[in-house]
C-alpha cells in the first residue's frame, strides 16, 4: 500500500518539475502547490516516515531543475515543529540557494494547511495589540492578508484541483477568496500540458467581477 503511494508522490515530484516548465513558458510569475497538510500528520507513521525520506530525495532535484530555469523556490509551513529537522535544513538550503533567482516562484506548501496558517495571523496580530502596538479597529483584510505566509505575493487567479475532487482541503482557505476554481477528472502526475492550455483559455473568457 505504501509502496504504491510513495509511487504516486514519486511520479508527482517528476509531474511538478514538468509543470515548472510550462507555467514559464506561459509567463506564470507564482505556482504554489501541496505537497504536504497538516492533516497527513495523522497517517501511519510509517507511511509518515516514508513520505519525508522521498521528500529529501526529492528535494535535491527540485533544487537542480530550479537552478537550471531560474525558479526560485519557497517553502510555506504553517507547522514546521512536526518537520524533521533534516527536512527542514533541506528546504532552508534550497530557498537560500534558489534565492537571487528572478524567473517563476514556486510556492511548495510543507506541513501547511490554510485554518492554521490563519490561525497564526491573528495571533500575532493579538501580539501586537496586547503590546499596545496596534488597535483592534486597525484590522482589516489587508491587514490579515500581511501576516499570512503567502503575505508577500498576490492571490491566486486559479485553482486546479486534479483527481476529481470538488473541495479545498484547507488549502490557502483566505487567499482563494476570489480564484477562479477548475477541476480535473485525472490525477496530478497524468496531467498534461493541454490540460493547462484549456484551462488558462477558459480564465481568459471569465469576467472576473470580484463581488462588484
Amino acid at each position: 500500500m505504501y509502496g504504491d503511494s510513495l509511487s504516486g508522490h514519486r511520479a508527482g515530484g517528476e509531474k511538478l518539475r514538468e509543470f515548472i516548465l510550462w507555467c514559464s513558458e506561459l509567463g506564470v510569475e507564482f505556482l504554489t502547490v501541496f505537497a504536504f497538510s497538516t492533516e497527513n500528520w495523522k497517517r501511519d507513521p510509517q507511511e509518515v516516515q516514508a513520505m519525508m525520506d522521498l521528500f529529501l530525495s526529492e528535494v535535491p532535484r527540485l533544487g537542480d531543475h530550479a537552478m537550471r530555469h531560474n525558479c526560485r523556490v519557497r517553502f510555506l509551513t504553517s507547522d514546521a515543529q512536526q518537520l524533521p529537522s533534516e527536512v527542514r535544513e533541506a528546504v532552508a538550503e534550497l530557498e537560500e540557494l534558489s534565492s537571487s533567482c528572478t524567473g517563476l516562484t514556486l510556492n511548495v506548501c510543507l506541513s501547511y494547511g490554510g485554518r492554521s496558517d490563519v490561525v497564526v495571523a491573528c495571533r500575532r496580530l493579538a501580539e501586537q495589540v496586547q503590546r499596545s502596538e496596534l488597535t483592534p479597529e486597525k484590522i482589516n483584510d489587508a491587514l490579515v492578508k500581511s501576516h499570512l505566509l503567502t503575505g508577500d505575493i498576490p492571490d491566486p487567479d486559479v485553482l486546479i484541483r486534479t483527481s476529481g475532487e470538488r473541495r479545498l482541503s484547507n488549502f490557502l482557505m483566505f487567499q482563494l477568496a476570489y480564484a477562479e476554481l477548475f477541476f480535473l477528472d485525472k490525477h496530478w502526475p497524468e496531467v498534461e500540458q493541454k490540460d493547462l492550455l484549456d484551462i488558462v483559455k477558459q480564465f481568459q473568457h471569465r469576467h472576473r467581477r470580484f463581488g462588484k
